[in-house]
């Protein structure tokens, strides 16, 4: 990797094989937080009845 000494750098030249570790961990990061958001929303979902929140979720998940 190699960053440009400037005040603000602004181009970022990255070996083909580090950007794909890049854009992996990027993909794992979102999975994680979708994986949180739907979790919370499992949690909150009782007012609209659990079994019909989860089976609309599987729906979705799965296209």
């Amino acid at each position: 990797m190699l960053i440009t000494k400037q005040k603000r750098p602004s181009h970022v030249i990255l070996s083909a094989e580090a950007y794909e570790q890049l854009v992996n961990r990027l993909e794992e990061l979102e999975d994680l937080n979708w994986g949180k958001i739907a979790e919370n929303a499992l949690n909150k979902s009782s007012m609209v009845g659990s079994e019909e929140f989860v089976t609309t979720l599987e729906k979705l998940a799965n296209g």
